[in-house]
């Protein structure tokens, strides 16, 4: 990555995290606030880092990107419990949700295992197995996130919006920068620097701008609906749906 882009992303982290902290964030999405404060120190360290020896670069980028995907996992997770509280009032949901993300990574790493990447090292290639099903994970949460919010009818809000879309955007430039890579090894080495950049540019963005105006306190402070509520308009939506196919059965 050019040094430019990385001094761009620095600042655009750092001013992120200037107005996260100037909203006080931090008493409603914790991990987002970490993840951002992480965000701009790893790019502090690889802009540091980047006129150096070029393998410590290497393993600079490779160990921070761990950090990166890790943080951004926990917000994703952070922002949707905010939302959807509800639903984890639901046992059905909580094994559905957390058994999916456990199908997901030994999906992954068995996959990983039997088609390993071309032309990579261990390192590289165990971040980029992590990073794909990390960003799978994103891509679906913010789905299941836009879907619930159309069926559910959820008041809109800003930050929490906000952070999801960023999160959603990153994700699928992400993905598919490093599906590409993971089967193309660095023929495509553009590509795969280039797209999650793009993406992620767009997401700093977008965090930006939910954030730099005020939310009223009342809706910063409380999810768009109450938790037995929204639990117990899906267990009606439930109990029609197994009503329904009941019927569909005879």
């Amino acid at each position: 990555m050019d040094r430019a882009l990385l001094i761009a992303g620095l600042c655009a982290h750092a001013c992120v995290v200037i107005v996260l902290l100037w909203r006080r964030a931090w008493q409603n999405f914790p991990f987002f606030v970490v993840y951002q404060g992480y965000s701009a120190s790893a790019m502090a360290v690889r802009v540091a880092a980047f006129p150096t020896y070029q393998p410590f670069y290497y393993y600079v980028y490779w160990w921070s990107e761990l950090g990166f995907l890790l943080f951004a996992i926990a917000s994703a997770h952070e922002v949707f419990r905010h939302v959807f509280s509800g639903f984890y009032l639901l046992r059905w949901f909580r094994w559905l949700y957390y058994g999916g993300i456990s199908l997901a990574v030994v999906l992954a790493t068995i996959n990983s295992v039997l088609h390993p990447p071309v032309n990579m090292s261990r390192l590289e290639a165990g971040v980029l197995a992590l990073a794909i099903v990390i960003n799978c994970l994103q891509v679906a949460i913010f789905s299941l996130f836009y879907v619930l919010t159309k069926v559910l009818d959820v008041n809109f809000r800003r930050y929490v919006f906000g952070i999801a879309l960023g999160l959603g955007i990153a994700s699928v430039g992400s993905l598919t920068a490093f599906v590409g890579r993971s089967k193309f090894g660095t023929r495509h080495e553009n590509f795969a620097v280039y797209a999650p950049t793009v993406a992620y540019f767009v997401s700093l963005l977008v965090w930006l701008s939910a954030f730099v105006k005020a939310e009223p306190e009342e809706e910063s402070m409380t999810p768009p609906m109450p938790a037995e509520e929204m639990a117990d308009e899906v267990r009606q939506y439930v109990a029609v749906l197994k009503s329904f196919l009941g019927k569909k059965e005879e």
